[in-house]
């Protein structure tokens, strides 16, 4: 779907007759991406890997580890995905209304 350097987000869910989309951020460990909610909520699981810091462009800041979960709210607006500096790569699954 699109990538930078160190990262990817792949779509690997979304048929017509679905109201939602799933998609998949692969980054490098360190590697860091941007997203935003476009006004409609996302839904993050760590899927892969060490965990990610998601940072929104507010100033707020969630760990979230391997299995976790976190609603990030359609307010929010832009974030970022920081994979950890340790170990490979790291896999999120982004649920998300179309």
């Amino acid at each position: 779907m699109r990538e930078g350097t160190g990262w990817r987000e792949e779509v690997i869910g979304a048929l017509t007759e679905m109201f939602y989309e799933v998609r998949r951020f692969v980054l490098d460990a360190g590697a860091e991406a941007a997203d935003d909610t476009q006004g409609r909520f996302h839904i993050l699981n760590v899927v892969e890997g060490e965990g990610i810091t998601v940072r929104t462009a507010a100033g707020d800041r969630h760990e979230l580890a391997y299995a976790e979960t976190l609603t990030v709210p359609a307010a929010v607006g832009a974030y970022t995905l920081r994979a950890a500096a340790g170990g490979g790569p790291v896999r999120v699954v982004k649920a998300l209304v179309r």
